[in-house]
């Protein structure tokens, strides 16, 4: 009788073995006849040794005995109590198994074929369940628990403890035994996938007209395919991105990108350390001045005082630092001069005299005023007179 139990196994053989022979035994056979349900778990095991009889085949289904020289019939029998049949799966299968044994001689007889009879039970096994295959992140850790407190425990790795825990890809199987059911075996494989960080950096402004630099930074050492959003505006689709990848956008108004997917051509835990890019956007100008200038006066642009007509190009930065283009068409307005010469007799009027008037263009209209004094004409008359009080000199100055 077998179960799970038996752990050294059962004998092929009762103990009043009876062999009958001609001659010397040459070589026996010991085989477990079909059919043999658990196989390769279903083995015959030599457990000793005899003088003289060579045992080859243990730990398979059939054990040759070869007579090395000098064996009797009952080193035979020795030998055939030494093996025992052994069946190592965890839940056997229950049934009659057959054990066969059959020899030859000396003189080349060939025995019939003794048969012997195990009984294989099948005992419940523990149930065992250590969960799913699983992954988890480079760094981490997972707690294995094979359950059934009190019980005895032998993993793969050595330990002898209900739960493991462990941080190494591969596969991780446990034995537990209680001594009353069949020892329950389970297996989970443990894949531990690389941290892969991806963010996005680039511009965070730009002026109007420009194209923004955004750039995708990732530690990945295989590629990625990455989704960007633009908001407002469309989505980027990138392939086979690694290491540092750059890419240009015109937005026309202040607009967010954002990483929504990353999906990398092997299995790996994704971080979005950084997933968010603004990029504002500075307007930039282009004006048109017309001007007038009344002649002789002068106008500051940008770097020079200008005094003639003509159109004139200047290209300033803003505030922001954007660029702003000013063209100014200057026109030159005439200055009105209006002459005036005049003459007098009376020296305190005569002189150089100058009026600045207003325009109807805005400029000064200048009036100069010459008066220029007459030389005075003398004229002498003689008279006489007997009134002795009108003798004399007299100055006259007639006027008209």
């Amino acid at each position: 009788f077998f179960d799970c139990l038996t752990s050294e196994g059962v004998p092929v053989a009762d103990e009043d073995i009876r062999l009958f022979a001609d001659d010397w035994m040459e070589e026996m056979t010991i085989t477990i006849g079909a059919p043999v349900p658990d196989a390769p778990d279903e083995v015959l095991i030599m457990t000793g040794a005899i003088p003289n009889i060579d045992a080859v085949g243990s730990g398979t289904e059939m054990i040759t005995l070869t007579n090395l020289g000098g064996a009797s019939i009952e080193d035979f029998k020795a030998a055939v109590h030494l093996i025992r049949y052994q069946n190592f799966s965890t839940t056997p299968t229950a049934g009659t198994r057959t054990i066969e044994a059959q020899f030859t001689t000396a003189a080349g007889s060939v025995s019939d074929i003794a048969v012997y009879y195990v009984e294989v039970s099948d005992i419940p096994s523990i149930p065992v369940d250590l969960g799913p295959d699983t992954e988890i992140c480079d760094g981490g850790t997972l707690i294995l628990d094979a359950g059934h407190p009190g019980a005895t425990y032998a993993w793969s790795t050595g330990d002898a403890t209900q739960t493991i825990t462990v941080d190494q890809s591969g596969q991780y199987i446990v034995t537990v035994t209680d001594g009353v059911n069949c020892p329950g075996m389970d297996t989970v494989l443990l894949e531990v996938l690389p941290n892969i960080d991806v963010s996005l950096a680039g511009d965070t402004y730009i002026c109007d007209n420009e194209s923004a630099t955004l750039i995708v930074q990732t530690n990945t050492p295989f590629a990625l395919d990455i989704e960007i959003q633009a908001d407002p505006g469309s989505s980027f689709s990138f392939t086979d991105v690694t290491g540092t990848f750059t890419f240009t956008d015109l937005p026309p108004v202040p607009t967010t990108y954002t990483i929504t997917s990353v999906t990398p051509s092997q299995e790996a835990c994704i971080t979005l350390s950084d997933p968010v890019q603004f990029v504002d956007v500075f307007p930039s100008y282009s004006f048109e001045v017309d001007t007038a200038l009344c002649e002789g006066d002068s106008i500051w642009l940008g770097l020079f005082w200008e005094t003639e007509a003509g159109t004139y190009e200047n290209m300033l930065q803003t505030f922001d630092g954007c660029d702003s283009f000013v063209t100014t068409h200057i026109t030159i307005l005439p200055a009105v001069q209006i002459a005036i010469d005049t003459t007098t007799c009376n020296a305190s009027e005569a002189g150089v005299f100058v009026t600045h008037l207003d325009n109807p263009n805005g400029c000064d209209t200048v009036v100069t005023t010459t008066v220029t004094l007459l030389t005075l004409d003398t004229t002498y008359t003689f008279e006489t007179t007997c009134v002795s009080s009108q003798a004399g000199v007299s100055q006259n100055a007639p006027t008209g």
